[in-house]
C-alpha cells in the first residue's frame, strides 16, 4: 500500500513538470522570436565595425534567462527535481570540466535544488537548439526539455517536450506515446518584454567593463606594491603617494561593479519572476499521433538521439 502510495505521488510530480514543459516552451519560444531580430542586427552592426561578433555571448545571455525562469516555475512544481541545464555565465565553471550541461547549483536559483537526487525524476532543459538556424533566419531552431527518472540513465527521457517556435510545432512524448501539434499561441507577452532584455543586456557589459576596471586596478596596485618594495622609488620625495592613489582607483573600480551588480541582481530578479509568471493559452491541433515502440525495457525509454531522428524523419 505505502508502496503504491508513493509510486502514484512520483508520478503526479512528474506529470506536473510534463505538464509545465509544455506550457513553458511557448512562451520561451515567443521570446526568442522576439529577440530574433536583435540578435539579426547585432551580428550585423559587428560585422560593418570589424568588432568581435557579440552574438554568441547575447545567446548565452538569452538563454540564461529564460532557463531561470523556467527554473523559478519548476521549483513551483517540483522542488526535487534535480535540474540538468546548458551552462550560462552565471554559473561558475567548474575546474576541468568541458561538458555542455552541468547542475547549475552555484545560481541563486539553482541553489534550491542543490542536493536533489534524481529519486523523483531529473529534469534537462535547453531553452535554445540550432543556433545557427536561429541566426540566419532559419526555421529548424527549438526550444527543448527532458525528464528522466532514477528507473532510467541520464539523457534517456520518459517524457520530452520540443518546440519549434518559427513553425509553430511542437513535439511531445511521454508514456502515451508520441505525439505533434500545431500550436497557436493566443497569449500576448509584454511589449515591454524586449526593453527589460535590453536593459539586462546593457547592464551585463557594464559589469563586464566593470570587471576589466578591477582587473587593470589590481595589476596597478600590485606593480606599485612591486616597484616600492624593491626600490624603484628611490628618489621620489612620497613614495607610498603612488600606492593610495592606486589603492583608491581599486576601491572606486570594486564600488563601481558592486553598484552595477546590485542593479542587474535587482532587475534580473524582477524579470525573471516576470516572465515565470506567464501561463500559455494556446490553440492547438494535433496532426500526428504514433504509440512508443521498439524501446527498452516497459517502454519508457526515449533517447535524445531518436528524437532526433523521429524529427529528422
Amino acid at each position: 500500500m505505502k508502496d503504491n502510495l508513493v509510486s502514484r505521488l512520483k508520478e503526479e510530480k512528474i506529470e506536473a513538470v510534463y505538464d509545465l514543459m509544455r506550457d513553458f516552451a511557448p512562451i520561451a519560444g515567443e521570446i526568442l522570436l522576439m529577440q530574433r531580430d536583435r540578435v539579426k542586427n547585432m551580428g550585423n552592426e559587428s560585422s560593418s565595425k570589424g568588432n568581435k561578433n557579440p552574438v554568441g555571448t547575447y545567446l548565452t545571455f538569452l538563454d540564461g534567462l529564460i532557463q531561470e525562469a523556467f527554473l523559478c516555475r519548476l521549483y513551483q512544481v517540483n522542488s526535487s527535481a534535480r535540474i540538468r541545464v546548458n551552462k550560462t555565465p552565471y554559473q561558475e565553471k567548474i575546474k576541468g570540466d568541458t561538458s555542455t550541461r552541468t547542475n547549475p547549483e552555484d545560481t541563486e536559483l539553482g541553489k534550491l535544488f542543490e542536493g536533489n537526487n534524481p529519486g523523483v525524476c531529473a529534469v534537462y532543459q535547453t531553452s535554445l537548439d540550432g543556433v545557427k538556424q536561429y541566426t540566419e533566419g532559419g526555421m529548424d531552431f527549438s526550444t527543448g526539455y527532458g525528464i528522466s527518472t532514477i528507473d532510467t540513465p541520464s539523457f534517456v527521457f520518459t517524457h520530452s517536450v520540443v518546440y519549434f517556435p518559427a513553425k509553430h510545432f511542437m513535439y511531445a512524448i511521454s508514456d502515451l506515446g508520441y505525439k505533434s501539434f500545431m500550436i497557436t499561441l493566443k497569449t500576448k507577452l509584454p511589449e515591454d518584454i524586449p526593453d527589460g532584455i535590453d536593459r539586462l543586456w546593457d547592464l551585463e557589459k557594464k559589469l563586464q567593463d566593470a570587471e576589466e576596471h578591477v582587473k587593470s586596478a589590481k595589476e596597478e596596485l600590485a606593480s606599485e606594491e612591486n616597484r616600492y618594495n624593491t626600490g624603484g622609488y628611490d628618489g621620489e620625495p612620497h613614495p607610498l603617494d603612488y600606492i593610495h592613489i592606486a589603492s583608491g582607483n581599486l576601491d572606486d573600480a570594486e564600488k563601481e561593479k558592486k553598484e552595477i551588480e546590485e542593479s542587474r541582481h535587482y532587475l534580473r530578479d524582477s524579470f525573471v519572476k516576470k516572465i515565470a509568471s506567464l501561463r500559455s493559452d494556446i490553440d492547438f491541433v494535433e496532426i500526428g499521433s504514433e504509440a512508443r515502440r521498439g524501446l527498452q525495457s516497459n517502454n519508457r525509454y526515449f533517447t535524445e538521439s531518436m528524437l532526433l531522428f523521429s524529427l529528422i524523419n
